[in-house]
Formats: structure tokens, sequence, C-alpha cells
């Protein structure tokens, strides 16, 4: 039986809010309170969370239900929400579907850390740390996912630097319409690189 694949394009539909964080040993229940998103979600499925593709569950009203594993609470930022917190939503993309963004998997490689965040005419653009075993993921001007937002990358540190970190401008709109504008310096956010690198680096 083939693999279901689901996909996104980093263009986010909604910001929702977590509305119930329930601990267990080995995972974190979520119920997400998303109206725009609700129309034709069903249980089973894909709606990326912060960029993080998760199954849905149930779905109750204006909410949906998720259970979030472990792996996944040690390689992305979902552990550390909490009630109250905004987070962006897309769900899975249907086929022919216009990509507008980028394609994205929802497999977060990694945490990055806001390193600096800068004030620009329009807009902001963001500084971003992340481990540097990643670095050749990133080309310039190439795709990044940050939080589940699909953005260009508009700088990028040296090959042969001991630290890796990319640059990404983000447009009044953005800011707007995603929890990118509540990001400050130490902050940190999921990072998806592109899905075409990545392939592209095993041969």
């Amino acid at each position: 039986m083939l693999e279901t694949i689901h996909l996104f394009t980093g263009l986010v539909e909604s910001v929702g809010t977590i509305v119930s964080v329930q601990r267990h040993p080995d995972s974190v229940t979520l119920i997400l309170d998303a109206p725009a998103i609700i129309p034709g979600t069903l249980a089973d499925h894909s709606i990326a969370v912060m960029g993080c593709c998760l199954t849905v569950e149930e779905v109750a009203g204006t909410t949906v239900r998720f259970t979030v594993v472990n792996e996944t609470l040690h390689k992305t930022t979902l552990g550390r929400l909490t009630e109250g917190t905004p987070v962006n939503v897309e769900r899975a993309m249907k086929l022919g579907d216009r990509v507008g963004g980028h394609l994205v998997q929802g497999h977060i490689d990694t945490v990055g850390t806001i390193r600096d965040v800068i004030g620009r005419s329009a807009g902001k653009e963001l500084v971003i740390e992340f481990p540097p075993q990643w670095r050749r993921n990133v080309i310039p001007t190439g795709s990044v996912c940050v939080d589940g937002v699909s953005l260009t990358v508009a700088g990028i540190s040296p090959l042969s630097a001991d630290e890796a970190w990319l640059r990404v401008a983000l447009i009044p709109h953005t800011l707007a319409n995603t929890t990118a504008g509540l990001l400050d310096t130490g902050g940190q956010v999921n990072l998806e690189f592109d899905m075409m690198g990545k392939y592209a680096l095993q041969n």
C-alpha cells in the first residue's frame, strides 16, 4: 500500500487559538479553535499547525483535536504551546490546487532561534540561527518554511562559517495575517527546508 502524502503550500489560511493543552507521559492533546478552516474539515484530515503536519482526530463546533507524540514535541516548538497561544494553520492542499508558496511537507527539520529583528520601511527582516548541519539545505533566494509560512531566503551565512543563520523578509501583509508579527529576538521557530533541495542532496 502506498503511503499517503500530505502537502501544504506555506500560505497560512488563518490564525487559530489553542484552547486546551492536556499533557500525558508520551504525548500532548491539543484542541485548536479555528473557525475559518472548519468548513469541510473532517477527522483524519491533515492540518499544518505552526508548520507541523497534524492529523485531525475530532471536529467539534469550531474546534479540532490533535494528539502530538513525543518525537514531534522534541523536534518542534509545539511542546511550548499553552492555552491562548495563537498559531498559524493551513489545511493540506488538494490535487490541482494552485501552489502559491512552495511545496511543504509539514515535517519540521529543526528549531531556529531569532537572532535579530530588523525594522524596514515596509515590513521587517528576521535573522534566524539554526544548527550548522542544516546549512547545505539553504540557498540564496531559495525557499524556507518558518512556522508554516513560506518565505524566500534573503541572506545566508557562508558555508565555511562556524555558525549558521538565514535572513528572511516579511511584508506587512504577512506580519498582519500570521503569527510572524509576534516574533521577537530570542524566540524560537519551526524550520522546514526546501523539499526539492533535500532530495537533490541525496544524489
